[in-house]
């Protein structure tokens, strides 16, 4: 069976992958392909996938919100967390607690 799809442009649609460190007992989560392709080369050592993956837009779609992510440096708890909350992106943007943040997927 042949079927044939045109070509409607790029799909808005990715994948956020989830790793693990081991020794830190950390979880990390990204659908950045410079994240994915870094973690996925070795250059971060200690990371390795999961095998657990989920669909996320990378365009705006609809009501769609944007997910930040927000990292919090090693002397206030060496973390990164998301929201697709405006009051939430607001409120801790504003805040010194977060160092720096970045949009590469959408939720519903």
């Amino acid at each position: 069976m042949t079927v044939n799809v045109a070509n409607s442009g790029p799909s808005p649609f990715g994948y956020a992958v989830e790793y693990y460190h081991d020794n830190l007992d950390h979880y990390f989560i990204s659908a950045s392909a410079t994240d994915i392709a870094a973690l996925d080369s070795g250059k971060f050592i200690g990371w390795a996938r999961t095998g657990y993956t989920f669909k996320v837009y990378t365009q705006p779609q609809g009501t769609a919100n944007p997910v930040c992510r927000f990292y919090i440096p090693p002397g206030l708890g060496d973390s990164h967390f998301y929201s697709a909350s405006r009051w939430s992106v607001r409120s801790q943007w504003s805040s010194s607690r977060c160092s720096s943040r970045n949009r590469t997927a959408y939720s519903t």
